[in-house]
């Protein structure tokens, strides 16, 4: 593999999404004895060489659109700075994991976390930039930067605490709207910088409300399994999503044929599940 090329700009999205999920891999296999210095080097070499030149392009130029682009939405971000910081991980570069890092924090895209996760409501939850758009995009967003959490926080950086836990605050808004529960929402309105106002959504979409989407295991075990908080509607979803797949959160192949079907891992009950967590009464 030389190059991720083509005129569509889901050339990005496939620089982000494999990124992540193949620095990930190589990282698991660093240690195996089946897995050679040599099969490292050469997976490091293609993820330094041919995924990261593309997902630092977008973040900087966001295909054309600058770097405070209001055209795409936060899973584009979310997905190339989480294969940035995969990658900054796995090939030991301080430089590319402090890039990621302080995206998140500061980036002037749509997924850097207060551009995400932009409105904040007094019952602890809080507003998503996709959620005017539709669910299964929302709930791709949370799917996008549970990854880019857990690996940070193995790096000694706990974004997963960041600002009173946001993140937890978003999965809690994403999860009760799409239990059935009615949400707080601000419109949402983007306009770039000729003046032109690029979205203008004024309620919340029920477009794919209630899909069932292998993430919210992660979500459920980081913060009220093992930090005690409390996540009413993420501790609800998690379980929904274990009972629509006999006990237990799939994987790939389990939910549908296309590539959201592959966005991420899955098989959170067999991953995350810590001591106390409810699926261990439910099988």
């Amino acid at each position: 593999m030389k190059s991720i090329a083509g005129i569509s700009s889901d050339r990005y999205l496939a620089a982000g999404i494999y990124g992540y999920q193949f620095a990930n891999v190589v990282e698991l296999l660093r240690d195996y004895s089946g897995f050679s210095a040599q099969n490292l080097t050469s997976a490091i070499t293609l993820l330094t060489d041919v995924f990261l030149p593309s997902n630092l392009a977008f973040l900087t130029q966001h295909n054309g659109y600058g770097a405070d682009d209001v055209h795409y939405w936060a899973n584009w971000d979310l997905c190339n700075y989480g294969s940035a910081l995969a990658i900054g991980v796995v090939s030991d570069n301080r430089t590319t994991y402090d890039f990621a890092l302080n995206y998140f924090y500061n980036g002037k895209g749509r997924g850097s976390i207060h551009n995400y996760l932009w409105t904040t409501y007094n019952d602890s939850t809080a507003q998503g930039q996709e959620a005017g758009r539709d669910q299964a995009h929302s709930m791709l967003d949370l799917a996008l930067l549970g990854p880019f959490a857990t690996s940070a926080l193995n790096q000694g950086d706990d974004v997963w605490a960041y600002n009173d836990s946001l993140i937890l605050k978003g999965a809690e808004y994403t999860a009760k709207y799409n239990l059935g529960n009615n949400v707080q929402y601000t419109p949402y309105v983007a306009i770039d910088s000729s003046g032109k106002v690029e979205y203008n959504q004024t309620t919340i979409s029920n477009i794919s409300r209630g899909d069932i989407r292998p993430m919210w295991e992660m979500y459920y075990n980081e913060f009220v399994v093992k930090r005690k908080l409390p996540g009413t509607y993420t501790t609800l979803y998690a379980d929904k999503v274990r009972q629509a797949n006999g006990g237990a959160e799939g994987g790939g192949g389990q939910y549908g044929p296309n590539s959201g079907g592959y966005d991420q891992l899955g098989f959170g009950t067999l991953m995350y599940s810590l001591d106390g967590s409810d699926a261990e009464t439910q099988n």
